[in-house]
């Protein structure tokens, strides 16, 4: 079973003076119960792709079917029981607490009348313990840090419940440790998920599948041990790559060219 299937995608802008597509004829197959990592240098299209796969953007060309079904096809509640996402920018304008953001993953279950059930309550419960946000759940969302901010919106995708996850740059804004909590977190859940990611080091660890793209098409596809290699990646990124092949998988180390 595959999440998607992606058959020659093209977007573009209205009016766009850069004289290609974003997305250029672009065909992808995302099997089910994997994280599948996308890179690639600004401007490769890797956000566009996440917004077509959840709607945001419509293409102007080809298909996307999700779950079997075309993507088009599927309404937006629906797919909210479904898919959940954790885009790459939001403003926290809203005046909510941390713990009432997070709830807001439940909504999907419930129409403008009804509250909360004691269930939803602990779903989010959970999922604040796990992005260690319990100490902040009291706070407007608007007062926490850039960081914080990023690991409740995880926790409010986690508290959707979906068996589908899609993370443009999950880890922009996070230290160290917490890059790699989130991706962990994402691991454990079994999730099926599409994953945005500026770190190759971190894609070698979380990734079963890594898809490079450039120009808006995927010049790689693949484990990332076949996928994050020199012959691959200094032409897409037009650095110097040296590679390391230890214990815990691939680490790379990306270099200026002479």
């Amino acid at each position: 079973m595959n999440i998607y299937d992606c058959s020659n995608v093209t977007f573009s802008y209205p009016g766009a003076v850069s004289g290609r597509p974003l997305l250029d004829d672009l065909s992808l197959t995302v099997p089910a119960g994997i994280t599948l990592g996308i890179i690639g240098p600004n401007g490769s299209g890797k956000s566009t792709l996440i917004k077509c796969l959840y709607k945001s953007l419509i293409p102007q060309k080809g298909t996307i079917n999700f779950n079997g079904t075309d993507l088009n096809q599927i309404g937006t509640r629906q797919l909210s029981k479904l898919l959940s996402v954790v885009v790459q920018s939001e403003s926290a304008s809203l005046p909510l607490t941390v713990r009432e953001y997070v709830e807001l993953g439940r909504a999907t279950y419930h129409n403008a009348f009804e509250g909360y059930s004691s269930q939803d309550a602990e779903i989010a419960d959970s999922s604040i313990e796990m992005l260690g946000l319990r100490e902040l759940a009291d706070i407007p969302i608007t007062r926490v840090s850039g960081g914080e901010h990023q690991r409740a919106k995880l926790a409010r995708a986690l508290c959707q419940s979906t068996s589908t996850m899609l993370l443009d740059e999950p880890t922009n804004h996070l230290d160290i440790y917490f890059q790699h909590q989130i991706l962990k977190i994402v691991k454990k859940r079994n999730l099926s998920a599409i994953v945005v990611l500026h770190d190759l080091n971190l894609a070698a660890i979380y990734c079963e599948l890594i898809a490079v793209l450039d120009k808006g098409k995927i010049v790689a596809l693949g484990k990332p041990e076949d996928v994050l290699i020199p012959e691959v990646l200094e032409d897409v990124y037009r650095v110097t790559v040296q590679r390391i092949d230890t214990k815990h998988g691939v680490q790379l180390l990306l270099l200026p060219k002479d």
